[in-house]
């Protein structure tokens, strides 16, 4: 076939499947939890991978606000890949008042930060780390 405009390659040679243990920890103490759900998978196609975790959390013993870590390729260092993160959570994670979650990915890092933001749009902030909890997330990023 003949390539089309701005097509730099007709084949696909970078696939891969797998799957890589998420694990949560605390920004100032990263802590140990006792999971009962603790499971990822990844599909790598290039320079994107497509990620879903699932994390059940109890006596985690982390400080500070919560990092999810171990995606299974390290996120492009470019300020242009912070990509949203879809996000579900647990009763068990308390937000402030008037704020929904919102996870992004973290540059240079294999790091997801779940944040809460106002319902009208402003003020980003950090949560917390719970004792117990549980996420179920989705997204992509470049490598």
């Amino acid at each position: 076939n003949t390539s089309a405009a701005g097509m730099t390659s007709k084949l696909l040679n970078d696939y891969e499947e797998g799957t890589f243990t998420p694990v949560l920890k605390g920004s100032t103490l990263a802590g140990v939890g006792v999971y009962g759900t603790q499971a990822g998978s990844y599909t790598k196609v290039g320079n994107r991978v497509f990620f879903s975790l699932y994390l059940v959390w109890s006596a985690h013993t982390g400080t500070g606000y919560m990092i999810v870590d171990g995606l299974p390729y390290t996120i492009a260092n470019n300020n242009g890949n912070y990509t949203s993160v879809s996000t579900y959570m647990d009763s068990a994670i308390a937000l402030t008042a008037g704020k929904v979650i919102q996870t992004r990915t973290a540059i240079n890092s294999t790091q997801l930060l779940p944040t809460q933001y106002a319902t009208g749009g402003s003020g980003i902030a950090t949560i917390t780390i719970t004792v117990s909890g549980g996420f179920m997330l989705t997204g992509n990023y470049y490598v």
